[in-house]
């Protein structure tokens, strides 16, 4: 990850490498990295609040939209109970947990640094008070997320651009506690596993302004369908390609090993001839001096053939290996093609799926 602010961003607040301990977290702020102090959750809320209130003054001002996004490094591991602030592994310190389940170990597990299937990670040792021991700082994790968002929303309210504001809360990944088995997210088998707990995600659409009103998820819906459909005629003549391609790498390979086997062909050929010529030789039918001339005639032909037939073997080989590119390409190709069973049921469940909320009415 860069120290400098990404494409499209002015300010840049993160920590390196995408990930970092809860306690006293290493930082970047813009051009400059340096160690932080504190909770990492509450070092994001407090810089968020800060952004919001230099950049609502500027918006207040005259049209100066902003857009900042604030990405927690919570719930993400660690969840030991020395990993995480007190006040937060203490709230779920008497939790049983019950909703939560923990099935037997799944047969594609894989090992992972804090799992009560390992029983390795934390403080505890055993597998039971291990289990509670990192649950207890996961949920304490997101509640302390919660509350932070709870703040943004009211630094909005107080600046007064909250019904000028589109709030996206989302995720990037869902989370197995031992859910199928499998303490992580798909990476959490080998090979990687689809589980609905590994792969589902919030999508909140919060306070959407009065120019955005509820007919307009009519439009929303039309601009899904207009994008799928765009995105199925893209990916339909990618497919068209892929396919021309592919069968015109299978035809080059063909005629490469055509034109190999001929060449194998016209070498036993002249390999026959310099025998037939040495016989001719031995028995007296051929003069020396004939004989030198013709061989070394067929010897330079053998060479030349031995010269092209390894040039063709190497291109051979090169196109079969892009064949096998290919073939690789053509599974996705015809993984894509699912796509196009889309039917406006599915889009239907998309749209409910997007929750708008606006004056506390759904």
């Amino acid at each position: 990850m860069g120290v400098e602010p990404q494409h499209g961003f002015t300010k840049w607040f993160s920590v390196p490498l995408g990930h970092s301990p809860y306690i006293d977290p290493p930082l970047i702020e813009n051009n400059t990295v340096y160690p932080g102090k504190g909770f990492v959750t509450d070092l994001i809320i407090d810089k968020s609040i800060e952004y919001i209130k230099e950049l609502a003054a500027k918006a207040k001002k005259g049209d100066n939209p902003f857009y900042i996004s604030v990405h927690y490094t919570a719930p993400h591991s660690p969840w030991g109970k020395l990993t995480q602030p007190s006040t937060w592994y203490e709230y779920y310190a008497n939790c049983i947990f019950d909703s939560v389940p923990f099935e037997p170990i799944h047969k594609n597990a894989i090992f992972t640094c804090e799992s009560p299937y390992f029983a390795s990670g934390a403080e505890a040792t055993e597998v039971e008070t291990l289990r509670k021991e990192l649950l207890s700082g996961y949920f304490g994790a997101i509640a302390a997320m919660d509350e932070g968002v709870g703040k943004i929303m009211r630094e909005l309210e107080e600046q007064g651009i909250m019904d000028d504001t589109i709030i996206v809360f989302t995720s990037d990944n869902g989370m197995n506690t031992g859910h199928h088995g499998i303490w992580r997210k798909g990476n959490g088998t080998y090979p990687q596993n689809m589980y609905d707990t590994s792969v589902k995600i919030p999508f909140i659409l919060l306070k959407i302004p009065e120019c955005c009103t509820y007919f307009n998820a009519d439009i929303l819906e039309e601009l899904v369908l207009t994008r799928i459909n765009k995105e199925l005629m893209v990916r339909g003549e990618a497919a068209e390609q892929e396919k021309n391609l592919h069968m015109f790498q299978k035809s080059r390979i063909a005629e490469t090993k055509k034109k190999l086997e001929a060449l194998y062909h016209y070498k036993k050929q002249a390999q026959d001839s310099k025998v037939a010529l040495y016989e001719s030789y031995a028995d007296g039918s051929m003069a020396a001096e004939e004989y030198r001339k013709e061989a070394d005639r067929l010897d330079q032909q053998i060479v030349l053939l031995d010269q092209q037939i390894h040039g063709g073997g190497e291109e051979l080989l090169k196109l079969e290996a892009e064949y096998e590119k290919l073939e690789e390409d053509m599974e996705q190709v015809i993984r894509y093609s699912h796509m196009e069973k889309l039917t406006q049921e599915l889009v239907d469940v998309f749209i409910k799926r997007i929750y708008v909320y606006k004056d506390k009415r759904v």
